[in-house]
């Protein structure tokens, strides 16, 4: 039996079937990219991968962002920048702060946004956040400190590195260059997490964050500063996706979406001392690796008390009350579980 551990990382199972079953949890794909059209075709075609259904809203042939009337029937936005800096309507393509987009944040709205210069478009790094601006409250950033090539020393970023083993089980970020210019460094808000680092080490911006994660109580979000058209295979285009998306319905309650009923089990779920875990077909006991995270990413030591067949006790007495992941690994299977401590 593997240590188990934990982070805040959200979603994993890449598969030989179907993750998204169903159509139960609506997506928006807001494509506000117009340099680059082979790179929205690209990350298209990721997401068709997935099985994800999603509608898709062109706002720079609109020359408008999606209003609150046309965004507020979807559980996911998913704002795709490229390496667009010029006009993002984002900023309503005029470097303001987009009123519609906040108030759907404020509905429980989940927010997905990606590409390279959409910081770039309004703001000059470096640059500090504070409560009232939209990055600081909406995308958990608290500080867009430099680009990649541009501060570097002209050597762009050769890697990005996972710290929230939580959101993904892709651990290296790879390009189709040799490095990758432009991309962000920024420091996210105390309450947020850090997803994916510059690298390797002894790299000049080594250690600042490229992707954040942000759940607040009254809405969530996953921003990644660079553009995933530029990742180096499908394969890893795919398993980031699959990673995020079902990171995204794991805390909206359309799990079953993609697990259906071969899912790990937990019972009793709220819990007070111990849970036991119930492995699905997929999985077996004695070569899964469990992972106990919060929210936030912390890594959590915790004891297995007993093991019987596929199923495992799992003493938890130490923990205050709360939310928490765990996450189950054997070969290709992955898959996450939320348990409420009492």
């Amino acid at each position: 039996m593997k240590h188990a551990l934990i982070t805040i990382q959200l979603i994993f199972i890449i598969s030989s079937f179907s993750l998204y079953g169903q159509n139960s949890f609506n997506v928006l794909f807001v494509n506000d990219n117009s340099v680059f059209s082979n790179n929205t075709d690209t990350v298209l075609h990721a997401l068709n991968a997935t099985g994800l259904n999603f509608d898709i809203f062109d706002a720079r042939d609109s020359l408008r962002s999606p209003n609150i009337t046309e965004m507020v029937n979807y559980d996911l936005l998913i704002w795709y920048c490229s390496t667009d800096g010029v006009g993002n309507f984002l900023w309503n393509g005029n470097d303001t702060d987009n009123t519609d987009l906040m108030a759907y944040m404020e509905t429980g709205g989940y927010l997905w946004v990606m590409g390279n210069d959409f910081l770039y478009d309004r703001y000059a790094a470096p640059h500090n956040f504070s409560e009232g601006d939209f990055v600081y409250d909406y995308l958990g950033t608290w500080e867009y400190h430099a680009q990649s090539y541009g501060d570097d020393g002209g050597t762009g970023v050769a890697e990005l590195n996972l710290t929230a083993p939580a959101f993904s089980s892709l651990n290296t970020i790879q390009w189709i260059f040799p490095t990758a210019w432009w991309v962000d460094a920024c420091v996210p808000v105390s309450a947020a997490s850090s997803i994916y680092e510059m690298g390797p080490d002894g790299y000049a911006l080594a250690d600042y964050s490229s992707a954040i994660g942000y759940a607040s109580e009254s809405h969530f979000a996953v921003t990644l500063f660079f553009d995933p058209a530029l990742i180096i295979t499908f394969q890893d285009r795919l398993q980031l996706f699959s990673d995020i998306l079902n990171y995204f319905t794991l805390f909206s309650g359309n799990e079953e979406i993609y697990y259906g009923r071969n899912r790990l089990q937990v019972f009793p779920n709220p819990i007070k001392t111990s849970f036991s875990i119930s492995l699905p077909e997929e999985m077996h006991l004695d070569d899964v690796e469990l992972i106990l995270t919060t929210i936030q990413g912390k890594l959590l030591n915790y004891r297995i008390v007993e093991i019987t067949g596929k199923s495992a006790l799992i003493q938890t007495d130490h923990l205050i009350p709360g939310l928490y992941l765990l996450r189950a690994t054997s070969g290709e299977y992955t898959m996450t579980e939320k348990i409420i401590v009492d």
